[in-house]
């Protein structure tokens, strides 16, 4: 059970980990050693997507592609005011994750400070969501079939969610900063 918690949460999709922790934690694994597992695996994502990122800026630094996709990222971490950078990362790491810490090189970001916010939106918008549906569950005693359904209804809603923010949101911003 240890090396599926770890993969799923080195991918991160909702319905998936939310399964595998519900039966962790109905096998009786401790809470506390789940947590430590998400934070090794996550960890571990955003160094390597990190990495990933330097090595590419590094390599395709001054490539059509690669310039225009700074100018634009630039503009939406922009119009999020002073602290756009902190709160985009924090708002986008859930959204695209394992894939949002390539960028953070691309824009000057320390690798400190990309951990520290990516983790942040990881935690707040995505693992909590995770245990609540856990908790949930759990709370109410449904059987696995059941508990399945539920699941498969929240990840449905959360990327729902996740569509509605991004759109509304991330793009009104970004399309109000380019007027």
């Amino acid at each position: 059970m240890f090396w599926l918690l770890f993969a799923v949460f080195l991918v991160q999709d909702p319905i998936t980990s939310s399964a595998v922790v519900l039966e962790a934690y109905r096998h009786g694994y401790s809470p506390l050693l789940i947590h430590a597992i998400f934070l090794a695996a996550t960890l571990m994502d955003i160094a390597a997507g990190y990495g990933i990122g330097w090595l590419l800026m590094r390599r395709y630094a001054q490539s059509r592609l690669t310039l225009k996709a700074r100018g634009y990222a630039e503009r939406l971490l922009h119009s999020f005011g002073a602290h756009g950078h902190a709160v985009a990362l924090i708002l986008i790491a859930p959204a695209f994750f394992p894939l949002s810490a390539i960028f953070p090189p691309f824009l000057g970001i320390s690798m400190a400070r990309s951990i520290a916010y990516l983790l942040i939106g990881e935690i707040v918008f995505w693992y909590v969501f995770i245990w609540a549906i856990v908790f949930g569950l759990h709370i109410f005693g449904f059987d696995l079939r059941t508990s399945l359904y539920v699941l498969l209804a929240g990840g449905v809603c959360f990327v729902l969610v996740k569509r509605y923010v991004w759109r509304r949101v991330v793009k009104r911003r970004s399309e109000v900063e380019i007027e």
